[in-house]
């Protein structure tokens, strides 16, 4: 079977995927119907790379896992054209169209059926592939999307936590929804007959008799004589 397919592939067939196409849009109106939709260079495209995966595939028809590494890589373009409205169940027309083509390149030199059986089973082999790198694609696509999405929300959700807890000037809200107001010096520095200074730290400390009210008084002579033995 490998060797006929080969044969065949040693005609002419820099045609093939032209002909493929057209044979699509005969056998399937659907088909045909998107295929028109396309713009030339489109079409031109797509014609070209079905001939050169087919020459490849057949140039590495010993090698399974190459067969349908390159039978991916073609399915994966189609996942583009699915805006312009290609859907994976379009892939048995070209895979039909594709064997009767193939079978086309023999020019009779094999008996038909002989040559129709070994290119349908080449055909569901690299189809197969095609249909599996297109799904394929659609998942990445799709996971890519999601990671994206989800990377979003966790910035908008950080942001909206932020604003929740800091206000504009930069401060931090208290429960009360008031800014906290930066701790003082004055506040939290404890009152000592040894701190010299503190009504510069602290100007509007109050004072009795000129010294800073947070001083001790001296004591006065009615509580020396209450405290005599």
């Amino acid at each position: 079977m490998r060797r006929l397919i080969q044969s065949c592939f040693s005609n002419p067939h820099e045609l093939v995927g032209r002909r493929i196409m057209k044979r699509a849009c005969e056998m399937k109106k659907e088909f045909a119907m998107f295929y028109v939709s396309l713009e030339q260079e489109q079409r031109d495209d797509i014609e070209e790379n079905m001939k050169l995966m087919l020459k490849k595939v057949v140039t590495n028809i010993d090698f399974v896992d190459e067969i349908q590494r390159l039978a991916e890589e073609f399915g994966q373009r189609f996942v583009a054209l699915r805006p312009l409205g290609f859907r994976p169940d379009l892939f048995p027309v070209i895979a039909d169209a594709t064997i009767k083509e193939c079978t086309h390149l023999d020019s009779a030199v094999h008996k038909a059926h002989t040559t129709t059986h070994a290119f349908s089973q080449f055909g569901a082999l690299v189809f197969a592939s095609v249909r599996e790198g297109f799904y394929t694609e659609v998942r990445r696509l799709r996971r890519a999307s999601a990671s994206f999405s989800t990377g979003s929300n966790g910035s908008a959700r950080r942001k909206l936590i932020e604003s929740s807890f800091i206000n504009e000037n930069g401060s931090i809200k208290s429960r009360g929804n008031s800014p906290r107001q930066p701790h003082s010096r004055c506040q939290s520095r404890s009152a000592s007959p040894d701190s010299s200074g503190s009504d510069e730290l602290c100007p509007n400390t109050p004072t009795v008799g000129g010294a800073p009210a947070t001083y001790l008084k001296p004591p006065t002579n009615a509580m020396v004589a209450t405290r005599s033995y």
